[in-house]
């Protein structure tokens, strides 16, 4: 019986250093699986900060990317707009241009008349030019003396019949217009 517990008791240690073979083994194994794991981990760390960087610098082109695009947009609506305010300034000059060709050819004189004849016609107009300056004066001169009459309390129907006929008549002699 005591064979037997001995064969037991070994069999028991032997067990018990199977047993702590395999729990020696599961444990190497659990260390290596959680070393590999914080191995990965790490990694992974890594992996998202090179991602996060990447995405930084993703982000910062972008934002280049924008920048430019919008001063690209802007130069090109500086330079649209200074193609048409050119274009219409070119537009604006031609139709000047064409304008005074217009007047150009509107004062092409008629060389019919010679000299002598345009210093006559120039002579009639200033001839008609003080006829017209005296009917004036006449006119102003009568309507002072009307006023002069009205003011010293004379008769106001005269001079205003006088002033309506020589107003009507102004050819006639200057001293119908004149008070008398």
């Amino acid at each position: 019986m005591f064979a037997r517990l001995t064969d037991e008791k070994a069999e028991v240690n032997q067990a018990m250093e199977q047993l702590s073979a395999i729990n020696d083994e599961k444990m190497h194994w659990r260390l290596a699986q959680q070393a590999a794991r914080d191995e990965l981990h790490k990694r992974l760390a890594g992996e998202r900060q090179q991602l996060a960087e990447i995405q930084a610098k993703i982000n910062q082109k972008r934002a280049e990317i924008s920048a430019n695009q919008s001063n690209f947009e802007k130069q090109l609506q500086t330079k649209t707009d200074q193609y048409d305010a050119e274009r219409t300034q070119r537009l604006r000059m031609e139709e000047q241009m064409a304008g005074a060709r217009e007047q150009l050819k509107s004062l092409q004189i008629a060389f019919d008349q010679t000299p002598d004849e345009i210093r006559e016609e120039i002579e009639q107009v200033r001839k008609e030019k003080l006829k017209h300056q005296g009917l004036m004066t006449a006119i102003r001169a009568k309507y002072q003396s009307i006023q002069k009459g009205y003011e010293n309390g004379e008769g106001i129907r005269d001079y205003l019949e006088r002033a309506r006929y020589s107003l009507l008549h102004p050819d006639l002699h200057e001293e119908c217009i004149l008070p008398q």
